[in-house]
């Protein structure tokens, strides 16, 4: 249902003013045509991290279409998955079901399944591990009857994300491994890079860090070839925890500040408390216990924003177990409560006047 990984990109950087007019002209004039230019975009957008733009065009598509039809469910579920993205996962959870619903009204078997899917990735980033397992074994069920390989790829590679969180390392290794290996055949280097940097993370979890190093080291020089600003965000993101790992902390400070300025304008919640730990974690490593708490008092804020529980990283275990060492529970807690008050630019202002 998604455009795939073998676009022209590059040309579609040079066409970008063009392509946003013959959307427009769609838009007004043909709007089932212009979800079929939307489907071919989808992909393209993913990429370049442009996914404010693609939720404004899905967006404005929507109301166009007569509800119940499968141009509308499909585009249901586009919305529900760059919604996803940004971890606006009410949203995400509204568009998807709405789309199980037609579709299984329809009695269309592939697109239950992608609905169920989506379903199951924004159940994923709530932590709700136990419900999305069952719900990516449902579609991966309905994408092997309806024989969606991409489908399949992806549910087995999510699987393996989540036996990653689970702590289930060698386990979470077959699945992707397996995954990645499904990614190659369908030449779909995006998606096999993105399950590859799970790979480094179970390398970091089971102490390998010269191997995760490698492997995050990998991925960002494939995603900065292909312009993947999201990758990128993700395997520099890995690069700085194993720098933090090793004990290199102005370099695991200069990433965590790459990471959280590319996800700040990408807008990536995920991405932005994600390094907002890493940062605290430098910090308190570097005896600024107060600049560290004040970090992680931001991240929680984020985190409640988004619905989302992020205190799932080795960052955050590491400036945790620090702070817990080195302020009282009461001056800890204080120092958090600070830091939930404070601004996110202005965070960023003082990490990047500390980066230069």
């Amino acid at each position: 249902m998604a455009a795939g990984a073998s676009a022209p990109y590059f040309e579609l950087d040079e066409e970008a003013p063009n392509i946003r007019a013959a959307l427009d002209f769609y838009l007004s004039h043909e709007p089932e045509a212009a979800v079929s230019f939307i489907e071919a975009l989808a992909g393209y957008w993913r990429t370049r991290g442009v996914i404010n733009e693609a939720r404004s065009w899905i967006g404005r598509a929507l109301p166009l279409l007569r509800e119940g039809s499968r141009k509308h469910s499909f585009l249901l579920c586009l919305a529900a998955t760059f919604a996803t993205l940004q971890d606006a996962l009410a949203e995400s959870l509204e568009f998807s079901e709405s789309a199980l619903a037609a579709y299984r009204a329809a009695g269309d078997q592939a697109g239950t399944a992608h609905a169920v899917f989506r379903i199951a990735e924004a159940r994923h980033r709530q932590g709700r591990l136990d419900e999305a397992e069952p719900l990516y074994r449902d579609a991966l069920e309905g994408f092997t009857a309806s024989g969606e390989s991409r489908g399949q790829m992806l549910c087995l590679g999510n699987l393996g994300m989540l036996d990653f969180q689970r702590r289930e390392y060698h386990h979470a290794s077959e699945l992707l491994d397996e995954a990645i290996r499904r990614a190659s055949v369908l030449r779909d280097r995006r998606i096999a890079g993105d399950f590859t940097i799970t790979l480094g993370w179970v390398a970091l979890r089971l102490a390998d860090l010269a191997r995760a190093r490698t492997l995050f080291e990998e991925v960002l020089l494939e995603k900065g070839a292909s312009r993947d600003r999201y990758g990128e965000c993700a395997a520099r993101h890995g690069i700085a925890t194993v720098a933090l790992k090793e004990a290199k902390l102005s370099e695991a400070f200069q990433e965590f500040v790459r990471t959280l300025e590319t996800a700040r304008e990408l807008q990536l919640a995920d991405y932005i408390v994600r390094a907002l730990h890493g940062l605290a974690a430098v910090r308190s490593l570097d005896g600024n216990a107060e600049a560290a708490a004040n970090l992680l008092g931001l991240a929680d804020r984020l985190s409640s924003e988004s619905g989302r529980d992020h205190r799932d990283s080795i960052a955050y275990e590491v400036a945790s177990q620090v702070l817990g060492a080195r302020l009282s529970g009461a001056e800890n807690s204080r120092l958090r409560a600070a830091g939930q008050r404070l601004e996110l630019e202005d965070a960023i202002t003082d990490l990047q006047r500390s980066a230069r």
